[in-house]
């Protein structure tokens, strides 16, 4: 299969005062509703910073650069509820992270399948517009190329060296504050986590592709993330069981 090489990723950082999930859109066409977590500063200013999504009981997960980039985070989840996000544990190879919440609060997301060519998906954010877009899977295998952020032990670097992950890319309305969200397929069920947008895209011969006039969002496969996920909490003990 071609690869698509991304080579321009404009992460997906913050926007004061949004929407989420369940303030806008209050009839979706997925059950996002009690998985999804709001990203805010934890200084008081309501910066919205990006998204998670509940994956197992006291654990939920985002993209390592929305961790980064913050002095300090809170979650907020449907019915107002807030608490303070700090445990948090970075992954080597992948834009990923994890952190703990409190046992008991929102409910895991349901797991999918991976993606193929052509699926309907719908990706999760908090953003000031709507909150749920639906896309179209364009590709399912491109090469990521890091442009913003370093990873202390990805699987290869490019000649830049730049870290690379691998994922898929979808077309979609993607905005600021979806970073580390959940793309789910039409029944809900996790099948990536948004790592970035994009609307350039370069073959390996350095053609432009896809149609540079509308927002591609990036994202990682459902067993690149579980597998991941794995790894992560193996350094974590399962306080919640």
């Amino acid at each position: 299969m071609k690869y698509i090489i991304v080579i321009a990723i404009t992460f997906l950082i913050s926007a004061c005062h949004p929407n989420t999930p369940f303030e806008m859109d209050s009839i979706t066409p997925v059950p996002v509703r009690e998985s999804y977590i709001s990203l805010q500063d934890s200084t008081g200013i309501l910066l919205k910073i990006g998204s998670a999504v509940v994956i197992d009981d006291g654990y939920a997960i985002t993209s390592r650069h929305v961790c980064e980039g913050s002095n300090g985070m809170k979650g907020y989840m449907a019915g107002g509820m807030e608490f303070p996000i700090t445990e948090v544990v970075l992954s080597d190879s992948f834009d990923l992270a994890l952190f703990e919440i409190p046992c008991g609060v929102g409910k895991p997301i349901k797991i999918g399948e991976k993606v193929r060519t052509g699926e309907q998906v719908f990706s999760v954010g908090t953003s000031n517009g709507s909150a749920i877009y639906e896309g179209i899977v364009q590709e399912t295998d491109i090469i990521i190329h890091h442009v913003d952020i370093d990873l202390p032990n990805p699987s290869s670097r490019d000649a830049k060296g730049r870290p690379i992950t691998h994922g898929f890319v979808c077309e979609g309305d993607f905005k600021k504050g979806f970073s580390g969200g959940p793309i789910v397929n039409s029944r809900g069920e996790l099948v990536g986590i948004i790592q970035g947008y994009t609307t350039e895209f370069l073959s390996d011969t350095n053609v432009t592709e896809l149609e540079t006039s509308k927002t591609y969002g990036t994202g990682y496969h459902i067993e690149d993330i579980l597998n991941e996920v794995k790894s992560m909490t193996e350094k974590k003990h399962n306080r919640c069981k």
